[in-house]
């Protein structure tokens, strides 16, 4: 059965509001209740947003004046 697009969204940005670990996991724990599915997609968005934010918050020029390289 495919994936309800409203659940995934509505569990997905209950989880990014948390940054520890330990409370993201137990709200995806409680959500998916054994959905491998549903858990695949939860864990995958969290981390592409993860990964999204760690560069946004990159400085731009780096302590030694210059700009970092990505």
């Amino acid at each position: 059965m495919p994936l309800d697009p409203k659940r995934v969204q509505a569990i997905f940005l209950e989880a990014a509001n948390y940054h520890d670990l330990a409370e993201r996991a137990a709200i995806v724990d409680r959500e998916c209740l054994g959905d491998t599915e549903l858990r695949k997609r939860i864990e995958a968005l969290l981390k592409a947003h993860d990964r999204f934010n760690d560069f946004v918050n990159q400085p731009l020029v780096g302590p030694d004046g210059r700009a970092p390289r990505f």
